[in-house]
């Protein structure tokens, strides 16, 4: 069962808060790293993690291709108008 789900700060550190005590797993993993899984841990209120050292997956890429396609403008002048064309715009999901 997930508990908690966060992100690590700047610095690499991050503060799991619980509202009942409780024994947990930490389950750590980061793109291009082996995932880490902690042994069982009582924790009371809030577990301050200190350094968890993660181990490079050792995965290398010799080539990557990148692929774009240029859409016409969203935003163009026709006739000393602004038009604006949602169907071409990135900012519409």
């Amino acid at each position: 069962m997930l508990i908690q789900q966060d992100a690590a700060d700047v610095n690499g550190k991050f503060l799991i808060a619980l509202s009942k005590p409780m024994t947990v797993k930490l389950f750590v993993t980061y793109l291009g790293y082996n995932g880490y899984v902690s042994e069982e841990i009582k924790v009371t209120q809030e577990l301050v993690v200190d350094d968890i050292t993660l181990i490079s997956s050792g995965i290398t890429i010799e080539e990557v291709v990148v692929v774009g396609q240029r859409q016409s403008p969203s935003i163009k002048i026709e006739g000393g108008k602004l038009i604006y064309s949602p169907k071409n715009s990135t900012t519409l999901a």
